[in-house]
């Protein structure tokens, strides 16, 4: 054994520890953003069919109708409603909703707002799948699902766009009618619908941070505890043990910071806010400055949600939807703007389906 060996050895165990501190440790958080696109005073929403070919375009709706009821920020109408509805009588040949005709349906529904679309399909260059564009061997082929939000009130379209979602591979025309390749058109649709939908829904943002430690002192085995539970993804458990760290020791900028993260993670953002500026307070390291301005834009994105969502009472003409009020999505109980927490604690994100 070498003398820097022996010397190790005898080292106290908190102290050696401490250098293998050095590593940081990191966990990840979610939290909540306002819509790229929300919808003024749109309470209710009708998911109206999509143009474009028949199997891709229903899969694509069916999509934007699911991701929408996930969001839960506004009362969905059930698909059951917009059932007897074709295509053909709300679009134009070439893909173009037929706003009138929308609104108008919008209106029999009794929704603030309408979704139209038109899914199509094109090869990496943008140039539409079936024309003699298509070549043979490996290439791209992208579903487009072009969308609009019309306020079936004002007429006026409160949300445009279009999203899309790329399959790598060959895909030859003659061979469309597989099964496989049927398959994979019906996925890249619907992700391409997810993608719509998601511009006015709250999203969540993931972020990585840096947990501090505390190898010694009152309360360090607890911000260890909470640190382990942390990397795993348990905040909640995580929060408790940082709070028995806090408790032994209220002036340890540590253990205030990492609970500050368990509140931001959960949530809790003006109180996350608040372990911050008291850890800042004691240790002003610029690790605690970084999550105190996270958190206000965290604050502030709640804030924005909040201004979205309000008490919402059944539009007239809702039990006439088929579904009734079972079917339909109802926003979660609003919560007090004081608090800028309008959802429930992040969980892991929705998966999307993989090809």
């Amino acid at each position: 054994m070498t003398t820097t060996t022996l010397r190790f050895a005898s080292m106290p165990w908190v102290l050696l520890a401490a250098l293998a501190g050095c590593s940081q440790e990191r966990a990840t958080l979610l939290s909540w953003r306002a819509p790229a696109a929300p919808l003024p005073q749109t309470r209710t929403v009708a998911v109206l069919p999509l143009a474009g070919p028949t199997d891709q375009a229903e899969a694509a709706r069916h999509a934007v109708y699911e991701t929408l009821v996930q969001g839960e920020l506004y009362q969905v109408a059930p698909p059951a409603a917009v059932a007897a509805t074709t295509a053909e009588t709300l679009y134009h040949d070439n893909g173009v909703a037929k706003r009138a005709a929308a609104i108008q349906l919008g209106r029999q529904l009794n929704v603030d707002a309408v979704v139209v679309g038109h899914v199509r399909f094109e090869d990496g260059k943008g140039r539409p799948l079936g024309s003699a564009a298509v070549g043979f061997g490996v290439r791209q082929t992208v579903a487009v699902v072009d969308f609009e939000v019309v306020d079936v009130r004002s007429g006026i379209a409160t949300a445009t766009g279009h999203e899309s979602e790329t399959y790598f591979g060959e895909l030859s025309e003659r061979s469309w009618n597989s099964k496989q390749e049927d398959q994979i058109l019906l996925t890249i649709a619907q992700k391409a619908g997810q993608k719509a939908a998601g511009q006015i829904v709250p999203s969540l943002k993931r972020t990585d941070v840096e947990l501090a430690n505390d190898w010694m002192g009152s309360g360090a085995g607890h911000v260890r505890s909470g640190n382990r539970l942390a990397r795993a993804g348990r905040w909640e458990d995580a929060k408790v043990s940082w709070e028995k760290a806090v408790a032994a020791n209220p002036g340890n900028p540590a253990a205030l910071y990492n609970l500050g993260l368990a509140e931001e993670a959960l949530g809790n953002y003006s109180q996350a806010r608040c372990h911050f500026q008291r850890a800042l307070e004691i240790d002003d390291k610029p690790l605690y400055q970084t999550a105190a301005n996270r958190s206000d834009e965290a604050v502030q994105e709640a804030a924005r949600i909040a201004q979205l969502t309000a008490p919402v009472q059944p539009p007239i003409g809702y039990a006439s939807w088929p579904a009734g009020p079972t079917g339909v999505q109802r926003t979660a109980a609003p919560v007090a703007a004081a608090s800028y927490s309008p959802f429930p604690p992040p969980a892991a994100p929705r998966a999307r389906q993989a090809y």
